[in-house]
């Protein structure tokens, strides 16, 4: 059943393994980074699409942990902010079915995705212009204003605005043992 991703992690470490950066010429380096972004985004697919499953299922309590996002944090070696992140996007994608395909095609990074998908929540209408524009912008930064222009002209005023972002916002706090 997993053959596909045990054979894939193979290759990929046997590769890496054996890269010798100085001996490509920098025009072969950037072919090699540019395909190893790809492997990067669709690998940020998997793991999403994968986060929301152990979500859906509860199986982050079967294993002993607080929240998804600390199931997932754990078993991705990232925070949990991070990994919260992943899930409300994920949650998000089911929502905006042009934007989950370009990600599922590795058409979007991770950033991405993100930034177009919350658009596309609060603005439907805008999802197929935010994924060309995703295509199109240079950089995530000026995509990232974009989306936040379409996020502030679909709240209906400040107000609701406000009450958005308060709804957001949460606190996490811990002991260090230092």
């Amino acid at each position: 059943m997993f053959d596909w991703i045990d054979q894939a992690v193979r290759a990929l470490r046997d590769g890496v393994e054996g890269l010798e950066p100085r001996c490509l010429s920098g025009e072969q380096a950037a072919k090699v980074l540019e395909r190893v972004a790809e492997v990067e985004r669709l690998a940020a697919v998997a793991r999403t699409l994968l986060a929301r499953r152990v979500e859906e299922t509860n199986q982050w309590r079967r294993e002993g942990h607080r929240s998804a996002a600390s199931f997932v944090a754990a078993k991705t070696s990232t925070t949990v902010g991070s990994a919260v992140g992943a899930l409300e996007t994920a949650r998000r994608l089911e929502r905006c079915p042009a934007t989950a395909e370009a990600f599922r095609a590795g058409r979007l990074s991770e950033a991405q995705v993100r930034e177009v998908a919350a658009a596309a929540v609060a603005e439907p209408e805008s999802e197929h212009r935010l994924l060309e524009a995703a295509s199109t912008v240079v950089g995530v930064a000026a995509l990232r204003d974009e989306c936040r222009r379409v996020r502030s002209a679909a709240a209906p005023d400040e107000g609701a605005a406000v009450a958005a972002v308060h709804r957001s916002r949460y606190l996490r706090h811990w002991t260090d043992s230092d």
